[in-house]
């Protein structure tokens, strides 16, 4: 009928069957069904109870205002008095469906935000859309990523949303400020070192880089690393292997930067 897949109930009982078996879009019941006690309200709230956005028009031969007060806050569409024309309810059955349609993108696009705030990042404007994007598209790769802006714009936010949405998120995210450590010792806290490789080197100590295995390494303010130890890390990142300071043997590195 106009384009509409329908199924017939003759009772309240027929159609708390149907409603029980399958969800629907929108249901039409009469307020006064063949049924001993039951009628088109406890049908309604059967309906909205186990599916709150399917539609109800509620159809009677003899409405009140106080039967029509019961209906709508039973969360019925529309309440709707005999005699009617079919083109009525052809009408009332197309708004209705689109109101379901529109409260249904509405939801998806309010948990498509809500999934999207990733936690301590808030926004939904169109350059924060971008920016969600991106870190999407980011997380499901495991490529290497360089976070640029300015100071205060949340850079380390958005390093924390790749991490914890990507693959590795059951995993280590190691920190390290490269600007906070004295430059001979980024080396040694960045691949570990053995005992004797320098004074004070008393116990073997391993690394950040051998601490993120299986997750992912943030190094804030990379501009301030040395150069000397630049191509070292270069060589990590190519060759995914590294070697801690003093010792001979070479380890697998398995992180994300």
């Amino acid at each position: 009928m106009e384009g509409y897949n329908v199924e017939i109930a003759s009772s309240y009982t027929a159609g708390r069957a149907a409603i029980e078996r399958q969800s629907f879009d929108l249901v039409l019941t009469d307020l006064q069904l063949p049924d001993d006690h039951q009628g088109g309200l406890p049908l309604l709230r059967a309906v909205k109870e186990r599916s709150p956005d399917t539609e109800v028009i509620v159809i009677t031969g003899h409405g009140s205002i106080t039967e029509a007060v019961e209906a709508g806050k039973s969360g019925a569409f529309y309440f709707v008095e005999k005699p009617f024309e079919a083109d009525q309810i052809l009408l009332l059955a197309g708004k209705a469906l689109e109101r379901r349609r529109l409260v249904s993108e509405s939801e998806n696009f309010r948990r498509h935000i809500q999934r999207r705030e990733y936690s301590s990042i808030i926004g939904a404007s169109k350059a924060m859309q971008m920016i969600y994007e991106t870190i999407e598209s980011i997380a499901r790769s495991d490529a290497n990523v360089l976070v640029i802006g300015e100071s205060g714009t949340g850079k380390e936010l958005i390093a924390n949303a790749i991490h914890f949405n990507s693959l590795r998120a059951d995993k280590d995210f190691v920190k390290v400020n490269c600007s906070a450590l004295p430059k001979e010792l980024i080396e040694a806290e960045l691949f570990g070192y053995v005992k004797g490789a320098f004074t004070g080197a008393i116990q073997n100590r391993q690394g950040l880089i051998a601490q993120a295995k299986g997750g992912s390494l943030m190094l804030d303010e990379i501009g301030e690393m040395p150069m000397e130890l630049q191509p070292k890390l270069l060589r990590v990142l190519e060759e995914r292997r590294f070697r801690p300071v003093g010792s001979t043997e070479t380890f697998e590195a398995d992180f994300r930067i």
